[in-house]
């Protein structure tokens, strides 16, 4: 099952999260950590109005922030363009748009979205469809964050200040306290449980199901009046043959 969310006050959300110490999420600066989450936007409820600006996946930090979301470009859904903000200054940070992704884009289907940073240190944000669980489409950006901004709060389908959702159903929810790789990503993308060293899981079932079943005891706040939706269909051999098929595209084989 999965939630529902359709209004700009609704929101899915781990706050108070501590900077640095134990339960920290990020070392300073967002690196080390992930976050992913499965979103199903169906198209007979989709409007410009809840997705303008809206955020899929929003880590907060102080005066920082890290976005997967939309732009509030244009004035259809059309016109919207998904991005990623890997701030590097306070205040709104720099967009960098997926070419080809609009707010009209992948509807009726679902779609993994993430943000992490790599063994290199840069952020990366991406997606995944169900329908090509092999593929990884993905930006990224030197970090150049630095410092003592720890993810503070972790919000799916909103940002943290509960202003602009990315109207949809949401499943499947992770973040851990690591760096990751694509192979990593396809990995998360492909379960639909919790993964040894996840530093928090939310299967969002259903309207009330706030758990981390991934033992640590880090329940989500729902605001608003959630709906409950059927999840995409994950698990089982899918995240082995995800990676496989990574592989093996990598070397040009598949």
């Amino acid at each position: 099952m999965a939630i529902g969310i359709d209004a700009d006050t609704e929101y899915a959300e781990r706050a108070g999260i501590p900077s640095g110490g134990a339960g920290t999420l990020s070392a300073g600066g967002f690196a080390d950590f992930f976050a992913g989450v499965w979103l199903y936007r169906p198209s007979a409820s989709a409007t410009y109005a809840l997705t303008a600006a809206g955020s899929i996946i929003h880590c907060q930090a102080g005066a920082r922030e890290v976005i997967v979301g939309f732009n509030s470009a244009g004035s259809a859904l059309a016109d919207l363009n998904l991005q990623i903000i890997y701030n590097s200054g306070g205040g709104t940070g720099t967009p960098y748009l997926f070419a080809g992704h609009t707010g009209a884009s992948f509807l009726d289907e679902w779609v993994y979205y993430f943000i992490y940073e790599d063994a290199s240190n840069n952020l990366v944000g991406g997606y995944i469809l169900l329908s090509d669980l092999a593929t990884a489409v993905t930006n990224s950006y030197a970090n150049d964050n630095a410092g003592s901004q720890y993810v503070n709060s972790l919000t799916f389908g909103n940002d943290s200040g509960h202003g602009a959702c990315v109207l949809g159903y949401y499943a499947f929810g992770r973040a851990r306290d690591s760096a990751a790789s694509p192979a990593n990503v396809l990995t998360y993308a492909a379960s639909d449980a919790t993964i040894a060293g996840d530093w928090g899981f939310w299967a969002l079932g259903n309207n009330t199901d706030t758990a981390d079943t991934s033992g640590n005891g880090r329940t989500l706040t729902f605001g608003g009046t959630l709906t409950t939706q059927t999840s995409p269909t994950l698990g089982g051999g899918g995240a082995a043959v995800a990676v496989l098929l990574h592989q093996l595209r990598t070397q040009g084989i598949a």
